[in-house]
């Protein structure tokens, strides 16, 4: 799997075309520019970075990962709002990149923790909710979620 990363990727971009000074942006650019994807993915993938939270109950949920039937299941059995929040806003990144080594996943979900937080003290100062990382070092996984700090 390495190797067909490599071959793919930055590096492989860059020696393509013969060693040049390319930017990170031309390369994200042919990427775009190759690829067959729907105009709606790079809005939804934007929301990964930059989501809607919205307010439940007294909780804070990210909009784009709202399960509604799963919430209602959790009030039913009983759960407080609070509690739920922190699985119902789980982003596995590892899942999501699975061509990214754990490391980079790390990073990743530590970029896209800040945005959480910045979009969340943006919007909601008083929330007492934070964005926060959750590393599964046994089983390689890596989480993002919003929760009660």
């Amino acid at each position: 799997m390495e190797d067909q990363k490599d071959a793919q990727g930055y590096e492989a971009f860059l020696k393509a075309n013969g060693g040049r000074s390319l930017s990170k942006f031309e390369y994200l650019y042919m990427v775009m520019k190759t690829n067959t994807i729907s105009s709606d993915f790079y809005l939804f993938f934007t929301k990964l970075f930059h989501p809607t939270i919205a307010v439940k109950g007294e909780s804070y949920f990210i909009e784009e990962n709202f399960d509604s039937d799963r919430y209602q299941e959790c009030i039913a059995q009983g759960q407080a709002s609070s509690e739920i929040a922190g699985w119902l806003n789980l982003v596995e990144i590892t899942a999501l990149f699975e061509d990214m080594s754990y490391e980079e996943a790390g990073a990743l979900a530590n970029v896209v923790s800040d945005c959480w937080n910045s979009t969340l003290v943006r919007a909601f100062p008083e929330s007492g909710f934070i964005s926060k990382v959750l590393f599964e070092e046994e089983l390689g996984e890596v989480y993002v979620t919003l929760c009660k700090a």
